[in-house]
């Protein structure tokens, strides 16, 4: 095989990869929007009563398989703080996404909330944990996001 065909074999399999990262960006994007969701609706009657008010603001994120992106960050504006859902990174080893929540202002405590994909474009799963203990369980025994577990982060944010 000469060089040309080499060089030209080399950037349709980069081409290749440029689309298939393409499309997990955009399954990416896709994902933290329906996670915001869903905390909309855990959150529903507490955002309906103006306890909490909402506020999503597009940021840019770049990884080095991706480049930059567009992406929303979440708010949640409750008693006198902010508390931040911020997309960390799409690629990510032992899940296919994560989601930092913690309250602006005060880095001391944070949660990571962790994507696994469901198979065959079936629904996706997040589980949440500490961002200061150790993972030493794999995804899927950490516990699943629920509407109790994170109105017990959120309390934890504000109360600090």
């Amino acid at each position: 095989m000469s060089l040309r065909q080499k060089l030209k074999e080399i950037e349709r399999a980069n081409k290749a990869t440029q689309v298939d990262v393409r499309r997990l960006v955009n399954e990416w994007v896709a994902a933290v929007h329906e996670l915001y969701e869903r905390v909309a609706h855990d959150l529903g009657d507490l955002i309906q009563d103006q306890v909490i008010n909402v506020i999503r603001q597009p940021v840019t994120r770049s990884e080095e398989r991706t480049g930059p992106y567009q992406i929303y960050e979440l708010n949640l504006h409750v008693a006198g703080k902010t508390i931040a859902f911020n997309p960390v990174a799409l690629f990510v080893v032992g899940a296919n996404g994560r989601v930092d929540l913690f309250a602006k202002g005060r880095l001391d405590t944070r949660y990571h909330l962790l994507r696994l994909k469901g198979p065959h474009g079936g629904s996706d799963r997040w589980f949440i944990t500490r961002a200061d203990t150790l993972r030493k369980l794999p995804l899927p025994k950490l516990p699943e996001l629920s509407r109790k577990n994170l109105e017990d982060a959120i309390e934890t944010l504000v109360s600090k």
